[in-house]
């Protein structure tokens, strides 16, 4: 493995996950995270499990961890601006390439490869990136209809749009926000209250240091690249996620659980 792909693996793990999201993935797969001050050692962490593959948490964690990131990379691309979708799209080969190689147990040697690494922006020619198709809106209240169980949304922008994306849902409705309430807005409160008096059970919460935007119902979790809020505009595109669904689900919960209830009206 060459120092330009050991940096680019600790770069994208920095780009793509919070110090709080790795820390609870070390965890699960006991991996020890060292840090520099309060911050994680990401290319230590790089260099610890890529110096030990045949340990088996190992590669399990860092094939998991790639596919989570290109999760998250392709979605940065169908959202972002232009310089930041530049950034993106140069990532995402390089993790796949990472990928095929934990995945097949051919990983390179110093001498017989050398990854490039991520160019500047202003040096590269945009690429059109590879895109899931968008639901429309008669599509995402189907998906949502789908639910036999607690529909939890965790989105950091609640927007009235939100409620007729949900307005076939039976079960019982869990929103969790970084939205202070003063900033959810009149339309938005309106439109709760004309949800919940159709006898409709919706629970707000507020947790500040919300970042992604996840969809969780019957034992399966998604995660969105825009808020519900903004599903009009026909680019809205769930990803499930597979590998990390029983980690990102149980997150989500504690997280419900820690959150602080908001009373709305």
């Amino acid at each position: 493995m060459t120092i330009d792909s050991l940096k680019l693996l600790a770069e994208g793990i920095n780009e793509y996950f919070s110090q709080y999201e790795l820390e609870e993935l070390c965890g699960h797969y006991e991996i020890v995270l060292e840090y520099i001050g309060t911050s994680p050692n990401h290319q230590r962490l790089v260099k610890q499990l890529l110096g030990d593959l045949n340990a088996g948490q190992n590669r399990r964690f860092l094939i998991a961890l790639l596919e989570d990131m290109l999760i998250r990379c392709d979605d940065r691309i169908h959202i972002a601006d232009r310089e930041s979708k530049l950034y993106h799209q140069q990532m995402e080969p390089h993790l796949n390439t990472l990928r095929r190689l934990l995945t097949s147990g051919k990983i390179p040697s110093r001498k017989r490869s050398k990854m490039p690494s991520v160019q500047p922006a202003s040096k590269i020619a945009a690429t059109a990136p590879k895109r899931r198709p968008a639901l429309d809106r008669d599509a995402i209240v189907d998906f949502f209809k789908r639910a036999n169980t607690t529909v939890t949304i965790v989105d950091t922008e609640l927007g009235a749009g939100i409620f007729d994306c949900l307005e076939k849902v039976e079960s019982r409705i869990n929103l969790l926000t970084s939205q202070r309430p003063e900033n959810l807005g009149e339309e938005f409160n309106e439109a709760l209250k004309r949800f919940t008096e159709k006898g409709r059970k919706v629970e707000v919460r507020l947790r500040e240091e919300l970042h992604d935007r996840y969809i969780v119902f019957n034992n399966r979790c998604w995660l969105t690249g825009m808020s519900l809020k903004e599903s009009s505009s026909a680019n809205f595109k769930p990803t499930e996620i597979v590998d990390l669904n029983s980690l990102v689900i149980e997150r989500i919960e504690q997280t419900w659980r820690d959150a602080e209830v908001i009373i709305i009206g």
